[in-house]
């Protein structure tokens, strides 16, 4: 069938490498690496630079710029083209997957890695993968459910970006969460320790079967581990279901990140014109690993700030501090997310 242009670059070097690659000069292209399942670059034409790690590949995907991205299962379409094949898991996942996870072994129907509550299930009956997903029933109005997973090391290194990713699928009567907690303790246990920092991400309504959900944080230097709730509220009219699959989370290179990606009206700047374009497009074309390549480039321009402000007021957000007390409400938007900052 019908494919974007398609290459496989090797590096048996000990050190990461450069790659140079003429993409011509008439149109403007984004470069997807199928191995990794990452948008290396954005809206780039001309002679154009990529790395390929230490003894590893890239497998590189030439699509035109501006296409729209969607996803069938676990692969990832661009304006109705298979781009990836198995587009679900991030490399260097930190998190225990429930689809491969080990059973419990005082209970083979619960993986081994994952809290529960009363209503939890390993369920078999809807997922994305081939076999598992944490399916959250919620029957009663004075009771929450929830899957938490184990406290999870970070690696140590500075300047360092969490990104997140899993598939979801929810029907609610309020609002459903999903709670991501940052400790500067080192795991010592089951249960994370000392948590100081926690983003809690909501969903209301019903989706359209699993839908994805993506997002890349900053998290500060101190920190050694985290862990990763789904919940269903609590509130006296949050109830329904929610099935949670293919979840992940990985530190993204530095080298992900390059000056082109935030570029997104292709005009040499990254201003607040940039990111009108990033607010009009959420999700059909951006995400947050998007936002957050804008926040790094950002350089005020001199020209007015003319579109649409989707967050209220005509404020550009500070390019130095990711978002801690953020609402992105726009017509097109299936998905709420609120960052919030609790400090002991």
């Amino acid at each position: 069938g019908a494919a974007h242009d398609t290459f496989l670059y090797y590096n048996p070097y000990a050190t990461a490498k450069s790659v140079a690659i003429d993409l011509g000069g008439e149109q403007l292209f984004d470069l997807y690496d199928a191995a990794s399942n990452r948008f290396l670059t954005r809206g780039v034409s001309g002679n154009t630079n990529f790395d390929v790690p230490s003894n590893d590949a890239v497998m590189l995907v030439k699509i035109p710029a501006g296409g729209r991205q969607t996803f069938d299962g676990r692969r990832m379409l661009v304006d109705g083209v298979v781009v990836d094949y198995n587009a679900a898991l991030l490399p260097g996942n930190l998190v225990r997957n429930a689809d491969v996870d080990t059973a419990d072994v005082g209970n083979s129907s619960r993986p081994g890695y994952w809290h529960y509550s009363q209503n939890a299930e390993w369920s078999t009956e809807t997922a994305v993968s081939p076999t598992h997903s944490l399916k959250l029933a919620d029957d009663y109005v004075l009771r929450s459910e929830e899957w938490r997973s184990h406290a999870t090391a970070v690696p140590a290194d500075t300047e360092r970006t969490l990104q997140l990713r899993w598939f979801w699928d929810y029907d609610t009567t309020d609002e459903f969460h999903a709670r991501l907690r940052l400790s500067p303790n080192a795991v010592s246990s089951h249960d994370l320790i000392n948590p100081t920092l926690t983003y809690d991400f909501t969903v209301s309504g019903s989706s359209n079967g699993f839908e994805l959900f993506e997002m890349a944080i900053d998290i500060p230097n101190n920190i050694q581990s985290f862990d990763l709730t789904f919940v269903t509220g609590g509130l006296a009219n949050a109830m329904g279901t929610m099935y949670i699959d293919d979840i992940s989370a990985s530190l993204l290179p530095e080298s992900t990140f390059r000056m082109a990606e935030s570029d997104f009206n292709g005009d040499g700047d990254v201003d607040e014109r940039d990111l009108a374009i990033w607010q009009l497009g959420y999700r059909t074309n951006f995400n947050g690993r998007d936002f957050l390549a804008w926040q790094r480039n950002y350089q005020p321009s001199s020209g007015a700030f003319y579109a649409l402000n989707s967050l209220g007021d005509a404020t550009v957000p500070e390019p130095h501090a990711i978002v801690l007390a953020l609402t992105v409400s726009m017509p097109c938007l299936w998905l709420r997310i609120r960052f919030l900052m609790e400090r002991d």
